[in-house]
């Protein structure tokens, strides 16, 4: 009697694992997709603050080409004007914040990942409340945010102590797992809120900063300084023609063909506003599937990551990253059932 007493308790005890096992698979999975998500976020933030970064020297370059171009007399080093830089540099400082809170958050999602094969929440909650924060502070810079809210939302993840059996145990794991989602999504909120205001200003600033570049480009050109075949050599490729080995030179002689050039650049400087901004719109997406996951997360239901591979592909693509697949994966289809609370 005793034996099959011991017996029945060691199956209730193995069905009880098998049952957190199960959480934690769905719990990978939804770590995978957040370490996923912020890689391509991060490739993505990190080329356009390259791009913002090139302005000063870009509107330097500008200033002093125009005053030594009026007269030699004059010519030193100018400063830009300082309307259009500071809103650059306020534009750049988002920019910045949110990179080290794509950051944080990578590392965040790593630290879950790590903690669901590990038992364990120590690293999480350090990482987690590191997360947090920097969102919080990337906010701030676009909503001057009282530094009240991010105390209160960086706090310590809450934990119970104290278990007697193998169904508190796997019932206290639930509940750590699910508060570190909580702060994750949190996290994912903030930050898909603050990344619509910076889409705000950078609409606001989009005609200055396309007004400047062409402006850096056209100075190089007419001081001979960079050849306008670069420029034509995307447009040449596309009509599957060649470009004349003096097409420099035909330029230099022809003022309709450095209009045509100046056209050009014109043209791909806009078309690169419209991919920021579809950028912009794909990074927003891809956060408000992630916050969607989180939520399947704590209502037991199916975690489908169809969507988020697609917008992660359309994200890689409209930044010029290496993606693995030719077209969107729009039949790939990676799904994992909630086990956590099921017999």
């Amino acid at each position: 009697m005793r034996l099959s007493a011991c017996r029945a308790v060691l199956l209730v005890v193995l069905a009880l694992a098998g049952c957190a096992t199960g959480g934690e698979t769905v719990e990978q999975t939804l770590a995978d997709a957040g370490v996923r998500t912020t890689d391509s976020l991060a490739r993505d933030v990190n080329g356009f603050a390259r791009r913002l970064e090139e302005g000063d020297a870009a509107a330097a370059f500008v200033a002093t080409w125009k005053e030594c171009s009026r007269s030699a007399a004059t010519c030193s080093v100018t400063v830009p004007p300082q309307n259009v830089q500071a809103q650059r540099v306020e534009l750049a400082t988002a920019v910045a914040l949110r990179a080290q809170a794509i950051g944080s958050l990578n590392r965040a999602y790593a630290s879950f990942r790590l903690n669901v094969s590990q038992r364990t929440n120590e690293s999480a909650e350090r990482d987690v409340r590191s997360a947090v924060t920097g969102t919080f502070s990337y906010a701030s810079s676009l909503t001057q945010l009282p530094l009240s809210v991010v105390s209160e939302a960086a706090k310590p993840l809450e934990r119970a102590v104290g278990y007697v059996s193998a169904a508190a145990v796997a019932q206290r794991r639930r509940k750590e797992m699910l508060s570190t989602s909580e702060q994750l999504r949190n996290a994912i909120v903030q930050l898909r809120e603050a990344l619509l205001l910076e889409t705000r200003k950078y609409d606001a600033l989009t005609e200055a900063l396309v007004r400047e570049r062409i402006e850096a480009q056209r100075a190089l050109l007419q001081a001979g300084l960079v050849s306008g075949s670069d420029a034509l050599r995307p447009v040449a490729e596309g009509l599957k023609v060649p470009l004349a080995r003096d097409a420099d030179v035909t330029m230099a002689r022809s003022a309709p063909a450095r209009m045509a050039v100046e056209a050009v650049i014109e043209a791909s400087e806009r078309a690169e506003v419209r991919r920021t901004q579809a950028r912009y719109r794909a990074a927003i997406d891809a956060l408000a599937e992630l916050e969607h996951l989180h939520d399947l997360l704590n209502t037991n239901t199916k975690i489908d990551l169809t969507r988020l591979d697609e917008i992660l592909w359309n994200l890689d693509r409209l930044a010029d990253l290496p993606t693995t697949r030719t077209t969107a994966p729009a039949a790939v289809s990676s799904t994992a059932s909630v086990a956590s609370g099921r017999p």
